[in-house]
């Protein structure tokens, strides 16, 4: 094994301190055999190997970067163990029995980790983009999948808590990936209390706790929901506001990990749930290993969690269990809460909001009272509650009270925004948003209003910021945006999808759909803000036979940066304009959104969209300048709306051909509401 020694100074300390950073060359071999050779960094608890041709010189010889990798991958390591309150057997004989981690040609997929002994293998790809977002402090979190891969060393107590299955329809509730997933989760929120502030920005993996936390209270919120639906059956929960994995994934234990740990992260002590767990019997039924979970999660708070996991979770288990969790003191009652928004995303969505406490069902005298705007909505001893669209009482929003009262008196509330998604401004989503730069050569800023993707490197890249934007069928999005791009011409620049040719642009898209590319299609020659916008019809989503059935999809929207420039962002506003009965009037400022109507909204006379006559309406040009042409076949009225369905401009048609002067009209969309005495149709145009 041939040596390489590096002599390190360390940023901080005196320049007479060093730290020695013995870099190796070694064979490492794989879990299925193969021999690769590596250069190889050993840890304090871990040993890294990295497959020779996946790291450049100048990485190797970047010695403070690699050291900070490895002290990441021995931070992760010694989170799990505290986490687990053990480790897993086995290690590398020729570091003490250290932790291998091994960023080669993995075994199986693109990493995998032994289960319950140590050793991971990571796709030599990864490495790449793990140096760059340590060096760079990109805001991305690739390290993360060393974390998961740990998870499945640590796992050794299958027996005891997976649902036992022979139907191969059937799966093991999801508890082992959800507790590899777990504890990487809290450990680089830790990590992250340790950075500046700006570092924890459109981190995706702090989403990925705040969407598993989601996930478990759509399982709260679904009435029919079960561990025999969601954990034993891969049965997912449509929830548009609490249903944010775009998998469509249905085993819910990963979930259920996150929502339990929230509700009692206070108290909860997962060394004391595993080594109660471990004394535990192995698992025959479903109802065993439900009884293992739930009385070793109520000794982990040293609570009694019968009323929790029975009457709010659904478990069953055996009286012995629920005897040994009644031995427990019980716990002060609280709310188990919700969303701090909920969203109608369209007028005929109606919202379950189901309040449930840590205690529920356990006292009659105790009562789930909902308040909109300080009146009362609901009292009730279930707390089971559907919200209409018309709770919001032509209001843009209402505040919701949740109350939780006992002997008459308010013992917990949560305060809930109950809104309409009508105008959505992407300023006010930073904590919904998330960065991916899948090469590791872009970094993201958020600065006054604008996000910047910037490509660093000499590299061809594809990077964005991403949201998720569930949608439904029939409706009209919207989005409007100022987009700058500045080019980083060389050529030294490199085509890195072997295309022969390196695009500069930025652009904002939903699914299939995007406005214009920024640097390519607008502002070719300059770094100026181009005001683009485009519409997406929601029906492009549901084409596909998979989402036949499907109630909602969960697209993304991008803003999108590719190649190598610095694309910037700002005013970033998506709008539903859908006009349900064609009057002009979009369905969120409609009073009678259903029904044909003036401008209102409301009908007069009518109370059903009039029938047509075939006759064909035509707008030209479109887009126009100053002037457009209606084509019409009777006399009639003629007015012309903004995207918020206000009037703008009224005509007298006489003839069959109008002439509109619309100069005055800012860039950007507009709808034609066209009515004769047998005839009402919408049309739309583009103002150049």
């Amino acid at each position: 094994m041939k040596k390489l020694v590096f002599i390190l100074a360390l940023i901080g300390f005196p320049l007479s301190s060093f730290c020695q950073v013995t870099i190796l060359q070694g064979t490492y071999r794989t879990f299925d055999g193969r021999s690769i050779d590596t250069y190889i960094i050993e840890g304090a608890k871990t040993v890294v190997y990295i497959e020779e041709t996946s790291i450049t010189e100048d990485q190797l010889a970047d010695l403070e970067t690699i050291k900070d990798i490895v002290d990441n991958i021995d931070f992760y390591y010694n989170y799990y163990t505290e986490f687990f309150g053990t480790e897993p057997a086995g290690g590398d004989p020729n570091f003490s029995y250290k932790s291998p981690v091994a960023f080669v040609p993995p075994s199986c997929g693109a990493a995998c980790g032994l289960v319950g002994s140590k050793g991971i293998e990571v796709s030599p790809g990864m490495f790449c983009q793990i140096f760059n977002e340590r060096k760079y402090q990109i805001g991305t979190n690739r390290i993360g999948i060393v974390g998961y891969e740990f998870g499945r060393n640590f796992f050794v107590d299958g027996s005891k808590m997976l649902l036992p299955y022979s139907n191969p329809e059937d799966r093991n509730g999801g508890f082992a990936e959800g507790f590899a997933g777990f504890p990487a989760i809290l450990a680089h929120m830790a990590y992250c209390k340790t950075q500046d502030p700006s570092f924890s920005m459109f981190q995706e993996t702090l989403l990925n706790y705040d969407w598993l936390l989601d996930s478990f209270r759509a399982f709260i919120n679904d009435l029919s929901s079960s561990p025999y639906k969601q954990l034993a059956k891969e049965n997912f929960i449509f929830d548009i506001n609490r249903s944010m994995y775009g998998n469509y994934y249905g085993v819910y234990g990963g979930a259920l990990v996150v929502g339990i740990y929230d509700t009692f992260k206070d108290d909860i002590d997962f060394s004391v749930y595993f080594n109660t767990l471990r004394d535990r019997n192995n698992v025959v039924t479903i109802e065993d290993a439900l009884g293992n979970i739930a009385y070793s999660y109520s000794k982990a708070v040293n609570k009694n969690l019968n009323y929790f996991f029975k009457n709010v979770l659904k478990f069953q288990y055996d009286a012995q269990t629920e005897s040994q969790i009644n031995a427990l003191p019980l716990s002060q009652d609280k709310l188990i809460r919700d969303r701090n928004r909920l969203w109608f995303t369209s007028i005929f969505d109606t919202i379950p909001l189901n309040l449930r406490s840590i205690n529920y069902g356990k006292e009659p005298d105790t009562y789930y009272e909902l308040r909109s705007d300080g009146k009362l909505v609901s009292k009730s001893t279930d707390g089971n509650n559907f919200l209409p669209y018309s709770l919001l009482e032509g209001k843009d929003s209402v505040t919701l009270d949740l109350n939780l009262i006992s002997n008459s008196n308010i013992i917990d509330n949560q305060k809930v925004l109950l809104c309409k998604r009508d105008v959505v401004n992407m300023e006010n989503m930073l904590n919904d948003i998330y960065f991916s730069s899948p090469n590791g050569h872009t970094g993201r800023n958020y600065q006054s209003g604008v996000f910047e993707i910037d490509n660093f490197t000499k590299y061809e890249d594809w990077s964005y910021f991403e949201y998720i934007f569930p949608i439904v069928r029939d409706q009209i999005i919207y989005i409007e945006a100022e987009i700058s791009n500045t080019k980083h011409y060389s050529p030294d620049n490199i085509d890195t999808n072997g295309d022969n040719h390196i695009d500069y642009c930025s652009r904002v898209c939903l699914g299939p759909s995007g406005s214009p590319r920024v640097g390519l299609d607008v502002g070719i020659d300059d770094d100026d803000f181009y005001k683009v916008d485009f519409t997406m019809p929601t029906n492009l989503y549901f084409t596909a036979d998979w989402a036949d059935n499907m109630p909602f999809v969960l697209p993304k929207i991008y803003f999108e940066t590719v190649g190598v420039s610095t694309g910037r962002y700002k005013n970033v506003i998506i709008r539903n304009i859908t006009d349900t009965d064609n009057d002009g009037v979009i369905d969120f400022q409609d009073k009678c959104p259903t029904e044909y109507g003036e401008y209102e909204g409301c009908p007069d006379l009518q109370t059903s969209v009039p029938e047509t006559k075939e006759c064909e309406i035509n707008i030209y040009p479109n887009p126009a300048g100053s002037i457009i042409n209606i084509q019409a076949c009777d006399e009639g009225e003629l007015v012309i709306f903004d995207l918020m369905g206000n009037p703008l401009i009224k005509y007298e048609i006489n003839d069959s051909n109008t002439q509109i002067d619309i100069a005055k009209l800012s860039q950007g969309t507009y709808s034609v509401l066209v009515k004769s005495k047998d005839q009402v149709v919408t049309k739309k145009f583009i103002k150049l």
